[in-house]
Parts: structure tokens; C-alpha cells; sequence
């Protein structure tokens, strides 16, 4: 299986995120106040802009009700 570069991995994710944020009727200022963050760097996430760390994708998870798994999809290891 070929590999994705890292712009498409944060492609990926910043499309899961909008779309589970949006199946929740959150705003992005929604999951910013609940993850005591910015709408802006929400925004970012979203377009693929900005690589999330381990915790922030944690309390996104947490927020959205999800687990991190779905949030940044799963793939096996070979």
C-alpha cells in the first residue's frame, strides 16, 4: 500500500473533524469553547493547516463524542 504524504493525512483529518463537528450542529466557535481553544485553529485543523498533537486530539475526540480512532481514521500496521 502506497503511503500518504503528510498533507494528505491533514487533508484527511481536517475533513473528519468538519464532518463530525457538523453531524453535531457544533460551530467551530462551539468546539473551540469546549476544548478551551480558538475557532481560528479549529479552522486551520479543518484545512489541513496545522498538525494537532496528541492531547489537542484527545479533547477534540472528547468533545465531538467520538473516539480518537475515528477522529484521525485507522489503518493496520503491517
Amino acid at each position: 500500500m502506497k503511503e500518504k504524504g503528510k498533507e494528505a493525512i491533514l487533508s484527511d483529518f481536517g475533513k473528519r473533524l468538519a464532518k463530525y463537528r457538523e453531524a453535531r450542529n457544533m460551530t467551530q466557535m462551539d468546539v473551540a469553547v469546549v476544548i478551551e481553544s480558538y475557532p481560528g485553529y479549529i479552522s486551520r485543523m479543518e484545512n489541513g493547516k496545522v498538525e494537532p498533537g496528541l492531547f489537542m486530539i484527545l479533547a477534540l475526540a472528547e468533545a465531538l463524542d467520538i473516539t480518537p480512532n475515528e477522529l484521525i481514521g485507522s489503518r493496520s500496521i503491517k
